[in-house]
């Protein structure tokens, strides 16, 4: 519970930073589709704390006490595991987002959190819970398989939600800044290219924490053809934004062929 009420006060910061320095004027807030989003991203968390109270980290004590894994086998602990774990459950969620780009199946599911025509930091949590099954299913596997350690996979779900809350967030750095983050970590302006509905720039940048994954395999994108001011995000299907702030449309969105 401490956790989540953290990411959540996170979560807040981020939508204040955005709206005191905008990287781009939206002439209506759209409480409503905030709060959509918010409500979507606390749906997920309850179902996943219904399932397995504790989540993956309870996943990782119990691989801990059997003694599982490849890091197990290496003999790898401490400092070098928590490190290791972290860059290759940050790899392993690159090519799922990748993935999800290119399988029909979950790219239906996938496509709501790209619904949103308004990216700012509540997109980070606006994902089908369907996703978010497939999620924890892939990334338990990797736990059980690598022997992640309890303190790892801790630390690794916080890099992860917070960064996606930041690198979402319509937020305007300064160009140096953002160009020395972006050597290592994706920021605003890297990862909202992703959501442009240009195809080609909709097909890169795929990253949500590490932002060198995509310089290595091909698919960075270093600014969008126009300005962040005017590019156009979301999908052709959500130019309506009424569509993206009714919570039902986003539930059954998998299911239909266009909303």
């Amino acid at each position: 519970m401490g956790l989540a009420v953290g990411l959540f006060l996170w979560l807040l910061l981020m939508l204040l930073l955005e709206r005191k320095w905008p990287r781009r004027q939206v002439a209506n807030p759209a409480i409503l589709r905030v709060g959509v989003n918010v409500l979507l991203g606390g749906i997920n968390w309850s179902l996943l704390q219904l399932m397995v109270p504790g989540g993956l980290i309870l996943v990782a004590f119990f691989v801990e006490n059997s003694l599982w894994g490849v890091w197990q086998l290496l003999s790898l602990n401490g400092i070098p595991e928590i490190i290791a774990s972290i860059v290759i459950l940050d790899f392993a969620i690159w090519s799922q987002h990748y993935a999800s780009h290119k399988f029909s199946w979950l790219w239906r599911i996938h496509r709501v959190h790209h619904l949103d025509i308004c990216v700012d930091a509540s997109t980070a949590v606006r994902f089908h819970p369907a996703e978010i099954l497939v999620s924890f299913a892939y990334k338990t596997v990797l736990v059980i398989g690598l022997g992640v350690s309890p303190i790892a996979i801790a630390g690794f779900e916080i890099i992860l939600a917070a960064s996606a809350m930041f690198n979402h967030a319509n937020l305007r750095l300064p160009d140096t800044l953002d160009g020395i983050l972006r050597t290592i970590i994706v920021t605003p302006d890297m990862h909202r290219i992703h959501h442009s509905i240009d195809p080609l720039e909709h097909d890169s940048n795929y990253g949500f924490f590490f932002s060198f994954w995509d310089r290595a395999f091909g698919v960075y994108t270093v600014t969008p053809k126009i300005p962040h001011s005017k590019i156009l995000l979301g999908l052709d299907e959500s130019r309506d934004a009424a569509c993206v702030r009714n919570l039902g449309t986003l539930l059954r969105a998998p299911f239909v062929a266009k909303i």
